[in-house]
């Protein structure tokens, strides 16, 4: 995934925390190795929350699908499932996959390590996005302020900086620290996988009858500060016909937009034209949503589509924060121009009524780029669904 360089810096008021009235959520609250209480303990180990509020940020100025980044807010974000383990100065911590380690000595510095490179859990690496500056004052609470140092944003300029307010919410017992680490990557995993499938579902219901067909199984593709949750080729190994990724933005950040880079790369053939018909006729309950009345006059464009271009597929990406739509059809033969086709005329302008927006591209590999919301934990995320829709090729999601 490919940065952009122009962006221009502007700085953005302080906000003032608020220290009560948070709503409390964990999905380790119920879990044995944590405990609460009205007196909790003023040392470090345990399960906290933090409160994230962009500081200094970049507004970003580029035209992307008819928005620019200043469209999008920039706000704090609450994270309830910050857990913390110290020992002999030693800081080691995690929240879902994301992992701090540090030091205690007159302040708390902490290192902020994202996974990066493959498939989460399997053979993901890990990388420093952030920094971050602590002290506990009196009462207990955790304040100071994070730098993201990893350079998603920018380039040639002065990274994004947040506050950070902490106030411990439970205890954790040190001899099971590596049980609950598993417990909540499981929990994390659980939640982003029902998120992504909930948000899919939307134009499944518009389109499909409500036929769900993950491209694979929910293990994450780790991909430039996300997570392809559902394989990030399609068509996956169900059918060459109507199956779902979601890309997933997971950053440690304040709830604010950037810009993502994407490929969407032709992968060779993977079914014949005379069975993807073969297909798409048993699949007719959905036709009519797509503009179709008949399966022969839909048959009749793809083999005409199919005779101009060669092997092809067709994929809608769906932005669920502009509610913005793209179709993509990637081409053997690399035809810039193969979107003025009937046959793809034909979809867009149908499914056109359920979008803000729509974008055509065809080619051989195609880039594009997308505004996303993104935060440390589920909190303001905001994905892109690619559904593959037909074709008799496949294509990775970059």
């Amino acid at each position: 995934m490919n940065r952009k360089i122009s962006k221009s810096i502007s700085v953005i008021i302080t906000v003032l925390f608020v220290f009560t009235s948070v709503v409390f959520y964990s999905c380790n609250k119920d879990d044995n190795d944590i405990t609460s209480s009205a007196t909790i303990s003023t040392g470090l180990t345990g399960q906290w929350q933090f409160t994230i509020t962009p500081l200094y940020h970049y507004i970003d100025t580029t035209m992307i699908k008819g928005k620019n980044g200043y469209d999008f807010k920039a706000d704090p974000s609450i994270n309830d499932e910050i857990y913390l383990y110290e020992s002999n100065n030693q800081i080691r911590g995690f929240t879902g996959p994301i992992e701090f380690r540090g030091l205690k000595t007159d302040s708390i510095r902490l290192g902020v390590f994202e996974p990066v490179d493959g498939r989460y859990g399997v053979d993901t690496s890990m990388i420093k996005s952030a920094e971050m500056v602590l002290k506990q004052n009196s009462m207990g609470f955790l304040e100071g302020s994070a730098k993201i140092v990893l350079d998603r944003d920018t380039t040639g300029v002065i990274f994004d900086t947040y506050t950070i307010f902490g106030r411990k919410i439970g205890n954790i017992t040190t001899d099971n620290i590596n049980n609950l680490r598993n417990f909540a990557l499981a929990s994390w995993s659980d939640k982003i996988c029902s998120i992504a499938g909930d948000l899919a579902s939307f134009i499944c219901g518009i389109l499909s009858d409500r036929v769900f067909r993950p491209m694979a199984n929910c293990w994450g593709t780790v991909d430039g500060g996300g997570f392809y949750v559902f394989g990030n080729t399609g068509p996956g190994s169900i059918l060459p016909v109507w199956t779902v990724t979601c890309y997933y933005p997971f950053e440690w950040s304040a709830c604010k937009a950037r810009e993502y880079d994407f490929n969407i790369n032709y992968g060779g053939p993977v079914t014949g034209l005379t069975e993807l018909e073969a297909l798409v006729k048993a699949e007719a309950s959905w036709l009519n949503n797509i503009g179709y009345t008949s399966d022969s006059l839909i048959v009749a464009e793809i083999e005409s589509f199919y005779n101009i271009y060669g092997n092809f597929a067709i994929t809608i990406a769906h932005d669920v924060e502009t509610q913005g739509m793209a179709i993509y059809v990637n081409v053997e033969n690399g035809s810039t121009i193969a979107h003025t086709h009937p046959l793809i005329q034909r979809i867009s302008n149908t499914i056109s009524h359920y979008f803000n927006g729509v974008w055509l591209y065809s080619g051989r590999n195609i880039s594009d780029s997308w505004y996303l919301r993104r935060s440390d934990f589920l909190v303001c995320n905001t994905p892109v669904i690619f559904y593959y829709l037909f074709g008799t090729a496949s294509v990775n999601y970059n």
